[in-house]
C-alpha cells in the first residue's frame, strides 16, 4: 500500500468508529480502534497507535472478545 491508501483507510476506519458510537456497537467500535491503531502504526505514529490499540483492547475486553 502507498501512503495515500493508508490515509484513505484512516478516513474509513474513522467513519466506522463513528458508526459504532452512534449504534452503540461495541464490536464495530473495538475493530475500528484496532484498525486505526494498526494503520497509524504503519504511518509511523507509534504513540498514537499505542493509544488507539489500547482503546480497542479495552473495548474488546468489555464485550468478551479478549480475556
Amino acid at each position: 500500500l502507498n501512503r495515500g491508501e493508508y490515509e484513505r483507510a484512516l478516513e474509513l476506519f474513522e467513519e466506522s468508529l463513528a458508526i459504532g458510537r452512534e449504534r452503540q456497537d461495541q464490536d464495530r467500535f473495538a475493530r475500528a480502534f484496532m484498525n486505526l491503531g494498526v494503520t497509524t502504526l504503519m504511518l509511523g505514529d507509534v504513540q498514537r497507535a499505542r493509544s488507539l490499540l489500547r482503546e480497542g483492547l479495552v473495548a474488546a475486553c468489555e464485550i468478551g472478545q479478549v480475556e
